[in-house]
């Protein structure tokens, strides 16, 4: 029995000896190697990036990248040269057709009444102030938008100065309210002055061009003022001939074409661009 039981008590030593984790044990070197290698490669791995981490630990969003670039919106289109004048609201420079926005000016066969109630060719007057004030002088014309016709819709400017302000300014054109508030002051300064076709009577532009659609062959009505019976006519050459009483076609001459108009003596109808009737 002695035996045996000293065969247990070595079986019993061997299972406790292979854990045994003394210094001099060959489970301590074991040990000691695999922390030594953990501890060298933890010295090589790559750290994530501080932003990458940041992110993925706070869960925040990327950055929106018109944030990101800070791009500065685009400029507005602009179309500079010196211009051709169409009419009072309208100008060419090179390829482009430009609207001036904001502005109505008179047509171009429209008429105007003066203070002593005389017609004149307001819309003609328009485009003629419109060109002497440009000169031979470029404009830029800063873009807005196009209109139903294809044109270009545009502020142009002299140097700094605002033309389209400028024509409500004078009188030469009224404030396009339909499609802007900009120039509302400017028209109340030139009507309270008395300014251009504020110093008579006339028909907003926009209005008269209803009526023109309305009835394009109506005949256009021309004051004739008391005590001026010369007729000024204008043939189908385009030629400006006056006619008086007593002449051989002053009968039969009617003035009721748009830029014919009545004048009081031969001065003023030769002073106005006409001559005199050969018969």
């Amino acid at each position: 029995m002695a035996s045996n039981a000293s065969v247990v008590d070595s079986r019993r030593d061997e299972k406790t000896s292979s854990c045994d984790m003394s210094p001099k044990s060959p489970h301590h070197f074991l040990l000691q190697t695999a922390v030594a290698l953990v501890a060298a490669c933890s010295t090589q791995l790559t750290p994530l990036p501080a932003l990458a981490v940041s992110g993925a630990v706070s869960g925040a969003p990327a950055p929106s990248p018109a944030v990101v670039s800070g791009a500065p919106a685009p400029s507005p289109a602009v179309v500079s040269g010196a211009p051709r004048v169409i009419d009072g609201d309208t100008l060419q420079i090179g390829d482009a057709r430009i609207r001036l926005y904001g502005v109505d000016a008179p047509e171009s066969k429209q008429l105007c009444q003066d203070r002593q109630k005389k017609s004149y060719e307001c819309g003609k007057i328009a485009g003629e102030k419109l060109a002497e004030k440009i000169g031979k002088n470029s404009v830029s014309c800063e873009v807005k938008n196009k209109d139903q016709y294809g044109r270009t819709v545009a502020v142009c400017r002299l140097g700094k100065e605002d033309l389209n302000e400028w024509l409500v300014k004078t009188g030469n054109a009224v404030a396009y309210q339909e499609f802007s508030k900009d120039y509302i002051a400017a028209e109340t300064a030139a009507r309270g002055a008395g300014k251009g076709v504020w110093q008579g009577e006339f028909q907003i532009p926009k209005e008269w061009r209803k009526d023109q659609k309305a009835a394009p062959n109506k005949p256009v009505t021309i004051d004739h003022p008391k005590g001026c019976d010369i007729k000024g006519n204008i043939n189908s050459k385009g030629e400006k001939i006056f006619h008086v009483k007593g002449g051989q076609y002053y009968e039969a001459t009617q003035i009721d074409k748009s830029g014919e108009r009545w004048f009081c003596n031969d001065k003023e109808a030769v002073s106005a661009g006409w001559r005199a009737s050969q018969r």
